[in-house]
């Protein structure tokens, strides 16, 4: 049991190395005005807060290959992922999507394959989900 106790604080500085999360705020519009970003940078803050190593990429802000490239950079750097983003017609938007796919995309081409970070999602609507899930429940009968 001694030798556990000495050995512990290695584990503990291990873990902190560990400890990088990617905040992504999925909303085309980078304004800080939008829920997106206000969620975005409360766990941002919450997880500063708790001793984690944290980047923040906006997805609004990506507008040439040079920033493209960065943010792929800070996908594969993180530890952890957590994403916010509004759903559209039942869809991430455009650049969110394209982004992830982009991402797999390189990570298939250098032999990567694809991530086992964590990934968190936050999904913003401008729809109660009670409705959104009747609607849903409605669609699927209407297939049948």
């Amino acid at each position: 049991m001694q030798l556990l106790e000495r050995i512990k604080p290695l584990w503990a500085s291990r873990a902190i190395l560990k400890r990088r999360i990617l905040v992504v705020n999925g909303h085309p519009d980078p304004g800080p005005e939008r829920f997106c970003s206000a969620l975005c940078d409360a766990y941002e803050e919450g997880a500063r807060a708790a001793g984690w190593t944290v980047r923040r990429l906006t997805v609004g802000l990506l507008s040439n290959n040079e920033t493209r490239d960065q943010a792929l950079e800070d996908l594969r750097w993180a530890t952890q992922l957590i994403v916010v983003y509004p759903l559209w017609l039942d869809q991430p938007p455009v650049l969110l999507r394209d982004l992830f796919e982009e991402n797999l995309v390189r990570n298939q081409r250098d032999g990567c394959g694809v991530s086992e970070q964590p990934v968190h999602l936050v999904i913003t609507m401008d729809m109660p989900a009670f409705l959104y899930r009747a609607m849903l429940q409605c669609d699927t009968d209407i297939k049948e």
